[in-house]
């Protein structure tokens, strides 16, 4: 048996009777080596690999993952996204449909849809993206903030800064406090909401940021929101509702990578 340049092993002519077993078990241990085998999950990869090889590489089909082992621990290969797809412990609608398939929350004609479990320990900091409509041509547009399946509802809870331009005119600006994150507008057109929040698991005076664009039969807005509670608190979900009609859409949570 030879090798290659690379140390792979080849089987040579000399291999082909007494030497043909120790060479093509050297051969297979190389694939093994250098080849991602797959897993069902890493408990099978423990059981299958007791003792990994500096650089040897595996792929985790329950999570989709490729990673390596670099001398002491399996790590994830490549460079990992700072943004992470959350999937909610549960969800919850009033009146209509709702659905959740991984990350992905699908409503039809609710009048509201809360999600449960998306903020935790393991991000700060969380962004939130809804693609829905309105039944109505337009409606206020609100979130609340939610924990232990409970909405957080009190009178002045949230602090609501608002900048809005329509297809008429603005820029306006709007400040209120009320028992909700305050938006901006749904359309029965198209509407667009784009989200942060900063430390809604933590205790802390939680901010939500972002941007929310609005098409209806009746106009076109675009709104710049900021917003934060008055409270010091943790909360783990939210709620998401607007004032009049129902709403359709879709919804996902990202959590931003801490490091």
């Amino acid at each position: 048996m030879a090798l290659t340049p690379e140390g792979t092993p080849y089987v040579e002519s000399t291999d082909l009777v007494a030497n043909y077993p120790a060479a093509s078990l050297s051969l297979a241990n190389r694939v093994d080596l250098v080849g991602v085998l797959p897993f069902a999950t890493s408990a099978a990869r423990a059981t299958a690999i007791p003792s990994p090889t500096d650089g040897q590489y595996s792929y985790l089909q329950d999570s989709n993952s490729t990673e390596f082992w670099n001398g002491s621990a399996w790590v994830a290969a490549g460079t990992a996204p700072g943004l992470v797809l959350v999937t909610p412990t549960s969800i919850a609608n009033s009146g209509g449909t709702s659905s959740a398939s991984g990350g992905e929350v699908t409503f039809t004609t609710v009048n509201s849809i809360s999600l449960n479990g998306v903020f935790t320990a393991t991000y700060d900091n969380y962004r939130v993206i809804i693609n829905c409509v309105s039944s109505a041509s337009t409606a206020n547009f609100s979130i609340r903030a939610r924990n232990a399946g409970t909405d957080v509802t009190g009178a002045t809870e949230y602090y609501n800064l608002l900048l809005l331009i329509n297809d008429t005119g603005g820029p306006t600006r709007s400040s209120t406090s009320g028992s909700s994150f305050l938006i901006g507008n749904m359309g029965d057109v198209q509407t667009l909401a784009v989200l942060d929040f900063g430390g809604p698991f933590l205790s802390t005076k939680t901010v939500c940021t972002g941007s929310n664009f609005e098409r209806s039969t009746v106009d076109a807005r675009l709104d710049t929101y900021s917003g934060a509670r008055a409270t010091v608190a943790s909360h783990d979900g939210f709620t998401i509702s607007c004032s009049s009609g129902t709403t359709t859409g879709k919804v996902r949570v990202y959590g931003y990578k801490n490091s």
